[in-house]
């Protein structure tokens, strides 16, 4: 019909269609420098030309950003439950344009491919399979190296983006499973398991070590004899195993020693491991008696049942083993600190699920500075590092030609103050240009939805 007709007309019309950004301020990631009165010119969904004096085709969508920031789009690097289409929205909003997946099954990458059909762009993703050695929520559970070696076999085939080991994993079926991964080409992210050396883990390529208070352990002379101590952790049930762990490390805390930190910071630079921090998940874990998270005005966009976890009650610890996940925080801060100095790659992560998808991102970055990184060190945690990482610099990672457009128009200069990045003016998700009111639209669908739960 002449209506269908029309329809596909103006569809590749607005496919075909270039966008122009005006007179804006392009942040180089690398090097921290601004290139101010900037047009950058996209069509479909690639940047095609940037420049001072570029011609605009005709009908062209034309941006207006005087006094605007532009950067890469961010990614959280330690995400979870993407596949929510409420969460994908949230990211979105928040200027996240690129997530992986830290909990992923396999069920999970059906239901994405569900979400790419719908009307709306949807972030990069990675999904990630978790293989832990105890039962839990992770669909894999290995006990022994064969078991292993036939998980990993069959994430290869099923096409997972890695595979992310977990904290009980025994060390010979860890071994086994890092080996088969090798062998097969399949990168490995996760927990160093507790009875593995962080160096062991690097050593055996776990590419990216996730959450940055799990390497404490490792940072004192007693990290041999506190093996045994985990060992007979893993045995206990649940209740009794939280505070045997608190117990533990109060004796890795008072005990921690810089400069073995250090010569483990230099150890993962020389083999070239990365690092994802999540050190908004450990404050926001450990504070929850001296900070009201219920006064986070983002929580709204959480669904409530979430919302108990805020409660100091929600973990059953006595005042001196709350203060031992506290005194945990600033120790945590040097370290990223060392890990920085050396010159280890750090991801930024936010590990939702007690950060609000999106915000936290913006959270982790400010906790970043705090350790002692710079506003660009930081900045560069959420864009270059991840596209160096993914071995995908090529396409992403910084604002370039014929780059992927997955941008983030900023209304204030994020190397003046890193909580600049939160300032959102607008998105730009594979081309497609998502404005503050489209932006702000989201934010309210997701508030509303989780309100009449």
């Amino acid at each position: 019909s002449l209506t269908s007709l029309l329809l596909l007309f103006q569809e590749s019309q607005a496919q075909s269609r270039s966008t122009a950004i005006k007179a804006v301020t392009i942040i180089e990631v690398t090097d921290g420098s601004l290139h101010p009165a900037q047009i950058v010119l996209i069509k479909e969904n690639r940047i095609v030309s940037i420049g001072k004096a570029i011609e605009i085709p005709e009908n062209s969508i034309t941006i207006e950003a005087q006094g605007k920031y532009l950067i890469p789009g961010l990614w959280d690097m330690h995400s979870h439950a993407i596949h929510n289409s409420e969460v994908q929205q949230l990211y979105l909003a928040n200027g996240v344009t690129g997530l992986r997946e830290m909990g992923g099954n396999f069920r999970q990458a059906n239901i994405i491919d569900s979400l790419s059909n719908a009307n709306q762009p949807v972030t990069r993703f990675l999904i990630g399979h978790l293989v832990n050695g105890a039962e839990m929520a992770s669909d894999a559970v290995a006990k022994t190296p064969t078991e292993a070696r036939r998980i990993v076999d069959s994430l290869v085939e099923n096409n997972a983006s890695f595979v992310k080991p977990y904290s009980s994993l025994k060390p010979e079926v860890f071994f086994a499973l890092m080996n088969r991964a090798k062998e097969l080409g399949l990168p490995a992210a996760g927990h160093v398991p507790d009875l593995v050396h962080t160096l062991k883990a690097a050593e055996l390529e776990m590419r990216s070590l996730e959450h940055s208070a799990l390497i404490l352990k490792d940072c004192t002379p007693l990290a041999g004899t506190l093996v045994k101590e985990y060992l007979k952790i893993m045995d206990m049930e649940d209740s009794l195993s939280q505070k045997a762990i608190v117990k533990l490390m109060d004796r890795e805390l008072s005990s921690f020693d810089e400069n073995i930190c250090r010569e483990i910071a230099k150890e993962l630079s020389a083999l070239g491991t990365a690092v994802t921090p999540t050190l908004i998940t450990m404050y926001k874990h450990w504070y929850r008696p001296l900070v009201n998270f219920h006064n986070d005005p983002n929580l709204k966009y959480m669904p409530k049942y979430l919302h108990n976890y805020f409660d100091p009650d929600f973990a059953p610890y006595s005042e001196k083993e709350w203060k031992v996940g506290q005194d945990m925080h600033p120790i945590n801060k040097k370290l990223v600190r060392i890990l920085n100095e050396e010159g280890v790659m750090l991801l930024a992560g936010s590990d939702t699920g007690i950060a609000v998808p999106g915000f936290g991102l913006h959270e982790e970055l400010m906790l970043l500075v705090e350790a002692g990184l710079t506003p660009l060190e930081a900045l560069q945690t959420a864009t270059l590092n991840p596209a160096i990482y993914l071995d995908r610099l090529g396409e992403l990672g910084t604002v370039e030609t014929d780059k992927l457009a997955d941008l983030v128009l900023l209304n204030a200069n994020p190397l003046e103050d890193i909580s600049n990045t939160s300032d959102v003016h607008a998105v730009i998700m594979n081309g497609v240009y998502l404005n503050s009111d489209k932006l702000n639209m989201m934010l309210q669908e997701v508030a509303t939805a989780y309100a009449e739960e």
